[in-house]
């Protein structure tokens, strides 16, 4: 469950802060391009950084549930253990 977590809070910081801040700095460059004129002006596109955000809140997420379930089977495993000792 704690390796799930750390791609879990990365993915959501990049997804929910970093892309956001460079959709807005995008944006202030198309401005003032169009303010000189320039119309094509090739900006970076940041679908395919949102889809690598997201990709690793959904390993984190999928991490995090592994790990529980596999601690709940290990638990209840030794709780057998405990009650079949006399």
């Amino acid at each position: 469950m704690g390796l799930g977590i750390m791609p879990l809070v990365n993915g959501l910081y990049g997804y929910y802060v970093t892309v956001p801040a460079i959709e807005e700095t995008d944006d202030a460059v198309k401005e003032a391009a169009e303010e000189l004129g320039l119309e094509d002006i090739p900006i970076v596109s940041t679908g395919r950084l949102a889809l690598a955000f997201a990709i690793m809140i959904l390993v984190g997420s999928c991490m995090i549930v592994v790990g529980a379930a596999l601690l709940s089977i290990a638990l209840s495993r030794n709780r057998r253990r405990i009650e079949k000792s006399p």
